[in-house]
């Protein structure tokens, strides 16, 4: 199962919404329309407390503009210390959607909750490891969809998030660095196996990413590229299999309640025709 039109070469998104089993709603917003994407790599989040719970808000932004403002994703995720390197990662995605014109009704989806753990290198960095599973458990309220879309497009290297009826087992090593006195370079490779619940076919994917971040002041500035490519469709080119993004991210630091910002943009031509950028805010809060 491929990401792009491969027979046709178009660059369209068909045959990523066709994985993705959202095709009516990413039809739908191409049409109407027409967190951490992070600046730290999974591998190095600011948990230098013990337990944190971070909540973030991603709007991707369509080149038209007929989806309300509110039109977002909501991702609540909590980090729970088990030992001194193993913390238990859990995650619970919502998305909602609303047409500033036209008959339609809102529409609103919780996503495909994620449980995982992952080691927590020394203060110098080094070596870690992260893996988790995500249920499929999508409740999605009638309507056409438009949530499940927003939801996948406010950051398509995890779309499993809204991927109905698949369950999702993620696994990936990262590596980080100290990057002079006050910077962190981190990079990541892993897998993504996407099993289908009831019908489709069983996929295996290649995620990837490197970036950096450096503290300025009371600000913590960093950037990264994520990719992810798949690797069980024969008979396509690089692009047709993969997908990137750049992200870049700022937080302020000199508080136990830190603030957030990002900003995502899409590599790929074919992406990049009808979704713009993502922006997201957040709040990282120590729970004790």
């Amino acid at each position: 199962m491929a990401i792009w039109n491969a027979g046709t070469g178009t660059g369209t998104c068909s045959r990523w919404v066709s994985l993705t089993r959202i095709g009516t709603g990413a039809a739908l917003l191409v049409l109407l329309a027409t967190a951490e994407a992070r600046a730290q790599l999974p591998g190095m989040l600011p948990l230098d407390g013990e337990s944190w719970l971070r909540v973030e808000v991603v709007k991707p932004v369509f080149d038209s503009g007929n989806l309300t403002f509110l039109s977002s994703a909501i991702n609540v995720a909590a980090f729970f210390p088990v030992s001194d390197r193993l913390l238990l990662d859990v995650e619970l995605p919502f998305a909602l959607a609303a047409v500033s014109q036209g008959p339609d009704r809102p529409s609103r989806t919780f996503g495909n909750p994620f449980v995982g753990v992952r080691t927590r290198p020394g203060d110098g960095g080094g070596a870690a490891v992260r893996a988790g599973i995500r249920l499929p458990l999508q409740i999605e309220s009638e309507g056409d969809g438009f949530a499940t879309g927003v939801g996948a497009f406010s950051d398509l290297q995890r779309f499993e998030r809204y991927l109905d009826d698949y369950l999702s087992l993620v696994s990936a090593g990262t590596f980080g660095s100290a990057l002079g006195e006050k910077g962190r370079v981190g990079f990541e490779a892993g897998t993504v196996v996407t099993i289908p619940t009831r019908s489709g076919d069983t996929d295996l994917w290649l995620i990837y990413g490197a970036g950096f971040d450096v503290s300025t002041g009371p600000v913590r500035i960093g950037a990264d590229v994520e990719g992810r490519l798949l690797a069980t469709e024969p008979g396509l080119t690089f692009g047709e299999r993969s997908a990137h993004h750049l992200n870049v991210e700022g937080t302020l630091l000199p508080y136990r309640i830190r603030p957030r910002v990002k900003l995502g943009v899409p590599l790929d031509d074919d992406v990049r025709g009808f979704l713009s950028y993502i922006v997201g805010i957040g709040v990282d809060v120590p729970l004790w």
